[in-house]
């Protein structure tokens, strides 16, 4: 964004963090009596401060270097934020914030959820546009999947992978879904086949995988 309003979006980002617990996840090893595990809370919210960066005036691969230097500091696993956020503007012309997570708190698609958040928060602040709607509580997910453990669902679910990692050929699988693996099949006129032929992807030999 170009005329970027840097108080609003640190009020955007601290109501962000506020609504998203994995963002105020934190790890810390408790060593009981009978086991030795890793433990996660969530940490009360608090107001944050982000400081804000001008970059703009600097060459683009000065300012990524710094970017990068930032991104290969390691986080606080026993107790310390997972995550560092702070306001940048870039000499591309680019206004907004950067973000480094742990993976422990977020991967790449929460960091998109939290993202559009923070977007969806700040148009509201802004220009008085809808408010978001409330995003899943981190802590109902993992009862969800606490539930899960041990269920007859899991116990079906574990059985069908396992019957399938068995089979001697594995499913191929393209990042653009089944069309492939579907022409394949018709230019053979064999459903059977689970792989990537040769004929079709260059390979040099029908039993070469993709």
């Amino acid at each position: 964004m170009e005329n970027l309003n840097i108080s609003v979006l640190r009020e955007a980002l601290n109501r962000a963090i506020e609504r998203c617990e994995a963002m105020r996840m934190r790890m810390r090893i408790w060593r009981e009596p009978e086991t030795d595990k890793l433990w996660q809370y969530i940490e009360p919210y608090e107001n944050q401060y982000f400081e804000y960066y001008d970059f703009s005036a600097l060459k683009e691969e000065k300012a990524h270097a710094i970017l990068e230097k930032w991104t290969s500091q390691p986080f606080d696993t026993y107790g310390g934020p997972l995550s560092r956020i702070v306001i940048v503007s870039m000499p591309d012309g680019y206004n907004g914030y950067f973000c480094n997570v742990h993976h422990g708190c977020a991967d790449s698609g929460s960091v998109i959820v939290f993202t559009k958040d923070v977007m969806d928060i700040y148009c509201h602040l802004l220009y008085d546009l809808p408010q978001p709607a409330p995003l899943t509580s981190y802590i109902e997910s993992v009862k969800k999947d606490m539930e899960y453990e041990g269920s007859k669902k899991a116990e079906r679910d574990a059985k069908y992978w396992h019957e399938k990692l068995a089979q001697p050929e594995p499913m191929y699988t393209d990042f653009t879904g089944v069309g492939r693996l579907m022409q394949i099949r018709r230019e053979h006129n064999d459903e059977s086949i689970r792989w990537g032929d040769a004929s079709v992807c260059g390979c040099g030999r029908r039993n070469d995988h993709l």
